[in-house]
């Protein structure tokens, strides 16, 4: 387990270098160093594992698949509670005088594969499928902290790192419990794509505010129906018993949290100058 977590933190700490560089350059050069940042990682871990004779055909391997469809009702409450731990970390982080407003550059086409397709596409891959496949045989919930942990460190951004942690959580909970990546790429996708249309036209009107009404609408109407089936649920998430895991701690993760951590207090510079 161990050897794996190095392999990930290593692609990891690649990932963002990549990022770095293609903020610090020009067009054309920004968006080769944005697709590379991605590819290169995703590249080296699958070579990795071939090379170890990992199988990556199945996420996690030896566990049972289960309906994708009881999935679905899950999505509207997550989504929520994860633009709820956004709006309130803002808050807070607001009241120190910090801001951390998202602004989209580009065209329709650039904001699509800038800001929805690409991210979730890949990040589904290097945080999710991945780590669960590498790392669940030998403990789903040390496999859970761990992608999650990493998937929010590398955000780089306080504001953004609560509830990317929380998202990393729930995605990989749900994915284990399915038996797949489908509902995390579902669910990243989509919340993507609303947080872009949020940004778009939250300022628009009464935009936002019906736009939450409806999340929250469809939300109880989530949890009415999870209620009614509430033994398929627990069977979902509780029907295997596991004994006491105990996470593995790495260097490799300490240096993942230093330099992440690093970032994002340079990115809050600036605002402070």
């Amino acid at each position: 387990m161990t050897r794996a977590q190095k392999h990930l933190v290593f692609v990891y700490l690649l990932f963002l270098l990549g990022l770095r560089l293609s903020g610090s350059v020009s067009s054309p050069l920004s968006w080769f160093f944005y697709v590379l940042s991605y590819l290169l990682p995703a590249g080296i871990l699958i070579a990795v594992s071939g090379r170890e004779g990992i199988s990556l055909t199945a996420c996690p391997p030896k566990i049972k698949a289960r309906p994708l469809f009881l999935s679905l009702p899950l999505f509207s409450p997550t989504v929520l509670l994860l633009f709820g731990i956004s709006a309130l970390t803002t808050l807070l982080l607001g009241a120190f005088g910090l801001s951390g407003e998202t602004v989209l550059t580009g065209d329709f086409v650039g904001i699509l594969f800038s800001y929805i397709l690409l991210p979730a596409l890949f990040e589904e891959f290097l945080f999710r499928y991945l780590p669960l496949s590498l790392l669940a045989p030998y403990g789903k919930r040390s496999a859970i902290l761990f992608s999650a942990l990493c998937f929010s460190l590398t955000h780089c951004d306080f504001f953004q790192m609560p509830y990317a942690f929380v998202a990393g959580i729930l995605f990989a909970a749900i994915d284990l419990a399915c038996g797949s990546v489908i509902p995390s790429l579902l669910f990243h996708l989509a919340n993507n794509a609303l947080s872009v249309l949020l940004l778009t036209y939250g300022g628009t009107g009464n935009f936002t505010l019906f736009f939450f009404l409806f999340l929250a609408a469809l939300s109880l109407l989530s949890l009415l129906f999870i209620m009614w089936k509430r033994k398929d649920y627990r069977a979902l998430f509780f029907s295997e018993n596991s004994e006491k895991e105990q996470l593995i701690f790495t260097k490799a993760i300490v240096s993942l949290i230093i330099v992440c951590a690093f970032f994002a207090v340079m990115r809050l510079i600036p605002q402070g100058g």
